[in-house]
């Protein structure tokens, strides 16, 4: 028993070298897939946040929109399509919404204008803002945002004023 000698079990030094390459290529592959799938949820969850900064926007005008008093035309025309809407609201206060301030900066930006305060509604990424007057109570409102990725988001709603006669 004792001149016995055990063979000993073990891997190669190629057997290891090999086994380390391979673990480097499928790392790497699932690093890869991972990296892919993070920057995918991160552009995901901007054009989710987008969406819901654009539906807020539209969801305050069109709530101020329903029971304003009067809609202020910017010119002779009581109809068609214009880039700001200005009113009289329920607290009798004027009320415009448009891009940028009444300075004109921030042209990207849905401001909220009461008096001489301009209060920003949807920041940095408003392209395009119209109204369009269907009837002295009928109003559409149509926003688009983009967010840096290059997502997209528009909505386009109808408004009724309710305290403006027919």
């Amino acid at each position: 028993m004792f001149g016995r000698r055990f063979k000993q079990g073990g891997f190669t030094y190629v057997e290891l070298i090999v086994g380390l390459a391979l673990t480097v290529v499928v790392l790497t592959a699932v690093s890869s897939l991972l990296s892919g799938l993070l920057f995918s949820a991160r552009i995901g969850t901007g054009h989710i946040e987008l969406q819901q900064a654009t539906r807020v926007a539209v969801d305050t005008m069109v709530r101020e929109l329903r029971y304003a008093k009067q809609i202020i035309y910017p010119d002779a025309a009581t109809t068609g399509v214009v880039d700001h809407i200005t009113f009289i609201n329920a607290d009798g206060e004027t009320v415009t919404f448009g891009l940028g301030t009444t300075a004109g900066a921030n042209l990207h930006t849905l401001y909220r204008t009461r008096g001489a305060v301009d209060n920003p509604v949807s920041e940095n990424n408003v392209s395009l803002l119209e109204f369009t007057v269907e009837r002295p109570r009928l109003i559409t409102v149509r926003i688009q945002a983009t967010d840096q990725q290059g997502g997209v988001a528009e909505f386009t709603t109808a408004v009724t004023c309710l305290n403006i006669p027919e």
